[in-house]
């Protein structure tokens, strides 16, 4: 049996990919990911460029399925263009070959409910001048344009497909998405020793670039520093934050030479995996993503400073994601512009911790990778 992945442009869904070939045998694998995620990638990744490349050298593979992460996603971000990635989705379907797509909840929210307050000025980067503002609102007009038409176009044909959950669909199912599947790995889903004394700082670009229009970007920076330098002196922790570049270079001088911090932009998936799954505690500005689910799968203690990207995007998706992801109950979040009390980490800690342990009790009702290639292929 071989099995294709296509990764679009997020990190994360070199998370997917990891979540189900994991100590999986019996299955030969083969990843292609865009030329922005090919620094991070696994060893042994193809590297492509377009989506008509791309659908040729799917078909010169042989696969026996193909998963997309995602396909929602593949016409986002410049990857490439809704018509090249139609033609990928087409072009499998008419050899014959097996489909299928991961899902970040896209798939949850049809066209009509989201299309009305699909917001990206949170995210944009910062404008100085009028002329830059104006430039940028036209800016965000056009590209939320463009995103809502590749949403629109790829529905149709994304809906057909089965859509993979790493977490458990919930039991009435999921009335926009009539081919669901959850997995589950047991190879991931396990605990894993935390090294107590080593604290993970994970924010995202996205994520970033929401802080940064909340709190300003000088004031974001000296927050950051000041819940870095607490854990640094007061915890005595060594830290690790992976942050874009322009966040770290506005990080404290105090935070950036102190000799129990290490930072990056840039880490390589395998590397970040270990150091997420591993840190005694780990912080995040976003709820839903790849990194938590590792996080939930090694039973690690994890704090949030927000609720992230997506709900402020798309605020609407906001409550149906959290009842599918954390069964309604989200974790709380910590204040960023308050001290990190030691009683408040704990508290909040062990509430996390029971909400997300409650996850991965109900994930383990999923099919395990390779029981669910085979379905896959079969249907």
């Amino acid at each position: 049996m071989k099995v294709v992945f296509v990764a679009t442009g997020d990190f994360g869904e070199l998370g997917s990919i990891h979540m189900l070939t994991h100590r999986v045998t019996g299955v030969d694998f083969l990843s292609f990911v865009p030329t922005r995620l090919a620094q991070a990638a696994p060893e042994g990744s193809k590297v492509y460029e377009s989506g008509a490349e791309l659908l040729g050298r799917i078909l010169g593979s042989e696969p026996d399925l193909v998963i997309l992460f995602s396909g929602h996603l593949l016409a986002t971000g410049g990857l490439m263009e809704v018509g090249e990635a139609l033609g990928l989705i087409e072009g499998v379907r008419a050899e014959g070959i097996p489909l299928a797509t991961g899902d970040p909840f896209l798939g949850l929210t049809p066209d009509g409910r989201f299309r009305e307050d699909f917001d990206l000025s949170k995210i944009a980067p910062a404008a100085g001048s009028w002329w830059g503002k104006l430039r940028a609102g036209l800016g965000r007009r056009r590209v939320r344009a463009k995103t809502l038409a590749g949403y629109r176009l790829l529905a149709a044909p994304l809906r057909e497909l089965p859509h993979l959950y790493p977490v458990a669909i919930p039991e009435d199912g999921l009335p926009e998405v009539p081919r669901a599947h959850s997995f589950y790995n047991p190879a991931i889903g396990h605990d894993v020793p935390h090294e107590d004394d080593h604290w993970w700082f994970v924010l995202g670009l996205l994520d970033a670039r929401l802080q940064q229009s909340q709190w300003g970007d000088d004031r974001f920076a000296a927050l950051l520093s000041s819940r870095i330098l607490e854990s640094l002196e007061q915890f005595e922790k060594r830290v690790s934050l992976v942050a874009p570049e322009e966040v770290i270079a506005r990080l404290d001088v105090e935070v950036r030479q102190h000799p129990r911090f290490a930072c990056d932009s840039r880490y390589s998936f395998e590397s970040y995996r270990k150091g997420v799954i591993t840190a005694g505690r780990a912080f995040f500005w976003n709820k839903v993503s790849q990194s938590i689910l590792l996080r939930i799968m090694s039973g690690g203690v994890t704090h949030f400073f927000h609720e992230g990207h997506l709900a402020a995007i798309l605020p609407r998706a906001k409550p149906l994601v959290e009842q599918f992801y954390y069964g309604g109950c989200s974790p709380g979040e910590l204040p960023m512009d308050r001290s990190l009390a030691k009683e408040v980490i704990e508290s909040n800690g062990k509430e996390s911790l029971a909400i997300m342990n409650e996850v991965r009790r109900k994930a383990r009702a999923g099919q395990p990778p390779a029981e669910l290639f085979k379905i896959l292929i079969e249907q």
